[in-house]
């Protein structure tokens, strides 16, 4: 008897969602995936992910508010919401940013991940974004030990800032690149590392001759090994770290240990150019 299998891939899907205008009741449908014929062991995957406005009550506490925004149409036939704090991936919060990765419940036999990037607003937490994306360690694996099972995507939300998500079913690590004006960030331990401990290091800006506002990235000529200021910090089991760079500031954030947390930091420069955007350059 010829036995036939079939394999469902996952396409990462990203897009970015403008709430405002939108009623209680309202639903938006941001991503969408055929379905295909399935072999006699169903996989169960998610065919549409909905986003709805939650009520005062829930929207001032940013896991809450991401919980009850997000519901998910299945392949088999139901519509399932986060109900259990396991299913709560990772929550980072700087200040009136938040970044919450959900897992999809009852997906099978390849877990799926929704990112919430969600500001607060007068004491009010929205949705502004929303990346989607399957954890399939065989797609892609990062080079930040010990941690190289990760899968590496990148996202940019206007007027938050842009973010690099490195993940898997257990750890998600957050690279982000947020505005200065955001300085209700948490309170933690001040320390000095050096900048070759820091993502940041071997990022060099000097200002155009042509323009005060246009920044040219140059390659450091000194031998100087300079210290910054940093904040290492906690929040339930994720351990954090950020520092000033220029007008913007740079965190780094995961549910990982405070020793790993400063290990992986030094191993994240090969992807900070993602992070900075364009007019940074990264000396070699």
């Amino acid at each position: 008897m010829i036995q036939k299998s079939i394999k469902l891939l996952l396409v990462l899907g990203t897009m970015t969602l403008l709430l405002s205008g939108c009623t209680p009741q309202s639903q938006r449908v941001f991503t969408k995936t055929s379905l295909a014929s399935f072999p006699s062991q169903h996989p169960v995957q998610v065919l549409m992910a909905k986003l709805s406005n939650v009520p005062t009550a829930e929207d001032r506490n940013p896991i809450r508010a991401a919980e009850a925004s997000m519901s998910w149409e299945l392949s088999n036939g139901k519509t399932v919401q986060v109900s259990s704090i396991s299913d709560v991936v990772a929550a980072n919060l700087w200040g009136n940013i938040s970044v919450v990765a959900l897992k999809v419940p009852d997906v099978t036999p390849i877990p799926i991940d929704y990112f919430l990037y969600m500001e607060k607003q007068k004491n009010l937490w929205t949705v502004k974004a929303v990346l989607a994306g399957n954890i399939e360690k065989a797609l892609e694996k990062t080079e930040l030990q010990p941690y190289s099972n990760l899968i590496d995507t990148e996202m940019t939300v206007k007027d938050l800032g842009r973010f690099e998500e490195f993940y898997s079913d257990k750890t998600v690590i957050t690279l982000a690149n947020l505005p200065a004006t955001d300085t209700d960030l948490p309170s933690g331990k001040k320390l000095e590392l050096h900048d070759s401990e820091l993502p940041t290091y071997d990022v060099h800006r000097v200002q155009s001759q042509k323009s005060k506002k246009s920044m040219v990235i140059l390659p450091s000529t000194s031998n100087e090994n300079p210290v910054l200021p940093v904040t290492l910090f906690s929040q339930g089991n994720e351990q954090g770290l950020y520092y000033r760079l220029g007008s913007r500031w740079i965190c780094v954030e995961g549910n990982v240990s405070k020793l790993n947390l400063i290990r992986i930091s030094k191993d994240l420069q090969s992807h900070v150019f993602n992070v900075l955007g364009s007019g940074y350059y990264i000396a070699k």
